[in-house]
């Protein structure tokens, strides 16, 4: 990723025009290898600089059919939440203390106004993974639409949009694709697509060939998500992007699911054996890379295991989060645990 980017500066310095010009080739590029990622077709997927924005666009998208509620759970991401309840819609809570139980708790709150479910594939504060194809068949048995923020699953999960019947796709390059930030996707369903508003206007997405813009009228816009890609991305970002989904898709999702399937595994059981509360379960149906544990003095800890090497998340509400992906190491593992007992021992 970083040899992407330096790449791009270099190019930009030399020859910025030729940079300008390859823009467009880049994104498309871009655009099929995420669609193949999840596989989606490419008009399908949009690239925006963030899964906040994606969901945002996608909340102005879909057509509301004269439903205005959207179901949520304590895993639904706040951009979510937010960017439904600024389109106009109704927020609903739904608390869903365990996602092998979610259809169960959620289906006494789906009803004819229901636009749609929305939920994160694992949520970012527990690990928690969800049964997004049975949630999806209980809100389209319903008429409503599923919506899927895949920010912590997408390059460590196998995703099938259509397999697993996602309405919905947003998420991010920036963690488990080895991306940069800057750099967000959106998939929406083909057929929501053709019934779909204009979100915003652009000029990247007009149908305008040379010069000849219409001066006072609005041209015809290109079909798929494009509409919500307005003017020129950050093209050094998409680069690094693709650099990063080429070395996942070379390795295979598959295999770095398993890796870090057995990884985070070791970190369960060691914070276990240490009497540290778990958030994520143990089950690995139920859970993905992302390990979260009640650590009451978590930044502290966090800082303690930065400055020799490890690196995790230390959250100010009591939280500590691992996130060990498929370049880690058990020994990795061994040093992390190790670092906790060395910093318990020094705290007392």
């Amino acid at each position: 990723m970083r040899a992407a980017l330096e790449g791009w500066a270099d190019g930009w310095e030399r020859a910025p025009l030729d940079g300008y010009d390859g823009a467009m080739p880049e994104l498309e590029s871009l655009r099929e290898r995420l669609a193949g990622l999840i596989g989606a077709e490419p008009h399908t997927v949009g690239v925006l600089p963030s899964t906040s924005a994606a969901v945002n666009a996608a909340a102005r998208l879909l057509p509301a059919g004269g439903r205005s509620t959207v179901l949520v759970d304590s895993s639904t991401y706040p951009s979510t939440r937010y960017a439904f309840a600024a389109s106009g819609r109704r927020l609903l809570h739904v608390d869903v203390p365990d996602p092998a139980d979610a259809v169960a708790a959620l289906e006494p709150h789906v009803g004819e106004d229901t636009l749609a479910i929305a939920i994160a594939h694992v949520a970012p504060l527990t690990g928690q993974r969800w049964d997004v194809a049975a949630v999806a068949a209980l809100a389209h048995a319903h008429g409503a639409l599923v919506v899927v923020d895949a920010a912590q699953s997408l390059g460590v999960l196998p995703v099938d949009v259509h397999a697993l019947g996602i309405d919905v796709l947003v998420g991010t390059a920036m963690k488990w694709l080895l991306g940069p930030p800057g750099v967000g996707l959106l998939f929406v369903r083909p057929d929501l697509l053709e019934r779909a508003p204009l979100a915003e206007a652009g000029y990247l997405h007009a149908l305008v060939a040379g010069e000849d813009w219409p001066v006072d009228t609005v041209p015809d816009w290109a079909g798929g998500v494009r509409r919500v890609e307005l003017g020129m991305p950050a093209y050094g970002l998409t680069a690094a992007t693709e650099a990063g989904i080429r070395l996942v898709q070379s390795v295979g999702v598959g295999a770095i699911h398993e890796r870090v399937e057995d990884l985070a595994g070791r970190v369960i059981d060691g914070l276990r054996d240490r009497d540290i509360p778990v958030r994520t379960p143990r089950d690995p149906q139920w859970r993905a890379g992302v390990v979260a544990a009640d650590v009451a003095d978590a930044p502290a800890l966090a800082s303690w295991l930065r400055e020799r090497g490890v690196d995790v998340g230390g959250y100010p509400w009591g939280l500590l989060r691992v996130d060990p992906h498929a370049f880690c190491q058990a020994e990795d593992i061994d040093r992390f645990l190790a670092g906790v007992d060395a910093y318990r021992a020094a705290s007392r």
